[in-house]
């Protein structure tokens, strides 16, 4: 009796063509793949058909074939693989047909098969573990004196290797889960004896919080409505002092037109576009350490050099007024090519003394006083869109930083004439 052919999942394989050393390129002898191949499929295969068997059948293993037909030897099949065909027949070229088999696969099977003309032997769903197949044939004659008696089996050993989640390392690692389930559950444990003990000590904590997250939301609004000495002072004292402070660069800004404008959008609109100028305004308040001083309507108010004094006020007045003449321009060039109002502006800069504090109970804000804030009022008012005039005494300041143009003496109201400069750039 021979084995003549091993299909995995009822799927016939060339199992020469899963050797590594499978040769294709041999030119005088046939090689050993495409005699298999013509004799399973009777053609040989195409190179993507050769790829897809591989890649279905490449995790099967074995070693070497049987002496006379391509059955491999000592064959490992993965779990995925574990259905096996086995095709046999016995030398009897006369009167095949009255040949009787059985078989027995030890470990899968509890006897011998029934007796049968049958030449192909199928297991499905084999586990894990080591098998030997067992075949025996016998003559079954046209009389009784021809019977014969059971041939002497053949066998076929393969092994069926587990899952990956019943392999080995798998159980280690279930082992190791376990125990880290159970090092968290012993943490647990603990976790929750400690919480009853840190209860009170975390209600505490969390009023508390609440507390100093309170009195910071009113310290932000304080800051947001006073300079932070000042602030804090109110805060000590119940009271803020009113200061004279001698070298002070106020800023003044007016939109051209505003109530022309005004008429032109809703009132929603309006204030949406007055928004974004003065949030973008106190932004670069901010970036150049100058104190936003208030909003007019349409006009924005700030100072450098307080509340704390310092030598850089003027000219951080004048880049901050810069950027915001550019902001503008920008905004009025997108307003342009969209067939929008926009906004033009005035911008005026004095430098002299003030007087700086807050005054009243309710609402109470910030503010400055003097004759210096009454002319970089008329610096604003006495300019011209687009560009930032400033005063003599600010031109002192920044006449070695700045590229300036002299105006001459300019009239404003309520000061005569009056020395004007236009700054024109770095």
């Amino acid at each position: 009796m021979f084995i003549q052919n091993i299909k995995i999942n009822n799927t016939p394989i060339v199992w020469n063509n899963l050797l590594e050393d499978a040769n294709t390129n041999d030119t005088i002898n046939v090689p050993p793949n495409i005699t298999e191949e013509i004799s399973i499929f009777g053609k040989p295969l195409s190179i993507a058909e050769r790829d897809q068997m591989k890649k279905k059948f490449g995790d099967i293993y074995f070693n070497g074939f049987s002496t006379y037909y391509n059955v491999p030897q000592n064959l490992v099949l993965p779990y995925n693989n574990n259905s096996i065909t086995v095709d046999f027949i016995a030398i009897e070229p006369a009167r095949s047909n009255l040949m009787e088999y059985q078989y027995f696969l030890e470990g899968y099977d509890d006897e011998w098969s029934p007796v049968s003309n049958k030449t192909t032997a199928t297991f499905g769903n084999i586990f894990e573990g080591t098998y030997t197949l067992k075949i025996r044939a016998k003559f079954s004659g046209l009389a009784k004196e021809e019977a014969a008696k059971w041939s002497e089996p053949i066998s076929y050993t393969f092994t069926v290797l587990p899952p990956w989640y019943r392999t080995w390392w798998a159980y280690t690692l279930y082992a190791l889960l376990f125990l880290f389930a159970l090092r968290v559950f012993v943490k647990w444990r603990e976790r929750n004896l400690r919480i009853e003990k840190e209860k009170l000590e975390q209600t505490v904590v969390i009023r508390t919080a609440e507390v100093v997250a309170e009195k910071k939301k009113s310290d932000d609004l304080l800051l947001n409505i006073l300079p932070e000495e000042v602030a804090e002072e109110l805060k000590a004292k119940g009271s803020a002092d009113a200061k004279l402070i001698d070298h002070v660069t106020v800023l003044f800004t007016d939109f051209k037109g505003f109530t022309a404008l005004a008429e032109k959008l809703s009132p929603k609109e309006l204030v949406s576009d007055l928004n974004i100028c003065f949030s973008e305004f106190d932004r670069i308040m901010q970036k150049h350490g100058i104190e936003k001083i208030k909003t007019i309507g349409d006009s924005y108010m700030a100072a450098g050099g307080l509340p704390t004094p310092n030598d850089t006020h003027a000219s951080d007045v004048v880049k901050a007024a810069f950027e915001i003449r550019d902001f503008i321009e920008e905004g009025k060039q997108r307003k342009i090519a969209a067939g929008l109002p926009y906004f033009e502006i005035r911008i005026g800069v004095h430098t002299g003394p003030v007087v700086a504090g807050i005054v009243g109970v309710k609402k109470i804000a910030y503010d400055i006083w003097g004759d210096t804030v009454n002319t970089a009022s008329r610096m604003e008012s006495s300019g011209e869109i687009g560009k930032v005039n400033i005063s003599e005494t600010s031109y002192d300041l920044v006449k070695d930083k700045f590229k300036c143009e002299f105006r001459g003496e300019v009239k404003a109201k309520g000061k005569g004439l009056v020395k004007m400069y236009f700054v024109e750039s770095v």
